[in-house]
């Protein structure tokens, strides 16, 4: 397949970019209504499906590094949407670091991992770059029902209203 690093990155810069997006929806609704799993998606508040995010980001470099964590961070590591949100930049801006030094030819590389589950399994790197933020748009969906049955108005965040905004061609 012929992917470039490029493409990955501007999937990157738009998962973040949504992630803002859905963000600034965030600053209508108290802290406990973030925290509550009465409007639940498949990893519970919004809250803990934020963290879920940024721990999947996480992991997945990790994997492209090299490395096999058997220990993830949970929601509950981050008692507030800030502190998963402060966490999830460092993350992300390691990631862009990653992405700055990958080569095209680099992204057909086979990469052997242990999941948690104990199980190893063997990815190509791009199959693994391009999980995150795959990942990331259906938890944001996930995110935007929630916000939706709360009240709050949700923001578009399809790649063509980034690229839009981005202005790229």
């Amino acid at each position: 397949m012929n992917l470039a690093v490029g493409q990955i990155r501007t999937m990157f810069d738009f998962s973040i970019w949504a992630r803002n997006k859905l963000l600034g929806a965030l600053e209508t609704l108290e802290a406990t209504q973030i925290a509550s799993s009465e409007h639940k998606g498949v990893y519970g508040s919004i809250h803990d499906t934020l963290a879920h995010l940024a721990v999947s980001e996480w992991l997945w470099l990790r994997r492209c590094k090299g490395e096999s964590p058997m220990q993830l961070p949970k929601g509950s590591d981050y008692p507030t949407v800030e502190a998963v949100i402060e966490w999830w930049d460092i993350v992300h801006a390691e990631a862009m670091l990653y992405l700055s030094m990958v080569r095209d030819t680099d992204l057909e590389e086979e990469i052997t991992y242990t999941a948690p589950d104990g199980k190893v399994r063997t990815r190509k790197r791009w199959h693994m770059l391009l999980q995150v933020t795959n990942h990331q748009t259906e938890h944001r969906s996930q995110i935007a029902t929630m916000l939706g049955t709360l009240g709050v108005d949700v923001p578009q965040t399809d790649l063509v209203v980034y690229l839009s905004e981005a202005n790229t061609p």
